[in-house]
């Protein structure tokens, strides 16, 4: 698979930068850099500016991320309760690093699919809508 990053919006909030592209059914949300409690308002502020159908299935690519704070943590959980409002899913793009260790530590890890590459975590929403388009055309038979 190759992700296309035309349509990309980027930002950049002090230490952290946003970048933003829709790929297939997901939103790819990729933060690099620190995402403390100044940038976790600043970019929910930004986040409120999408359409609410834009965040369904939502990819967090956090792989350039030095560091991430409580407030950036719950800049996630919130993400996560959006999405799965309207029937769609958050999944994180996380190394082996210190923030998965975070994660795991607060016990996160068990409410997000969490992957090592973009490619899978796409692949993964990709097989989800193909599922749900497949149950919604076989109910209407």
């Amino acid at each position: 698979m190759t992700v296309l990053y035309d349509l990309r919006d980027s930002k950049n909030f002090a230490d952290l930068t946003l970048t933003v592209w829709d790929y297939g059914p997901a939103t790819v949300v990729e933060l690099s850099g620190e995402f403390d409690a100044y940038t976790a308002f600043e970019l929910r502020r930004h986040l409120a500016l999408y359409p609410s159908g834009r965040l369904v299935h939502v990819v967090m690519d956090l792989r350039k991320l030095g560091f991430v704070d409580s407030a950036g943590i719950a800049v996630i959980v919130a993400l996560s309760k959006q999405a799965t409002a309207r029937n769609g899913s958050l999944r994180l793009v996380v190394p082996e690093n210190h923030l998965l260790v975070k994660l795991r530590r607060m016990g996160l890890v068990k409410l997000w699919p969490v992957h090592d590459d973009l490619e899978s975590a796409l692949n993964a929403i990709a097989r989800l809508d193909e599922t749900s388009a497949e149950t919604s055309t076989a109910g209407t038979g």
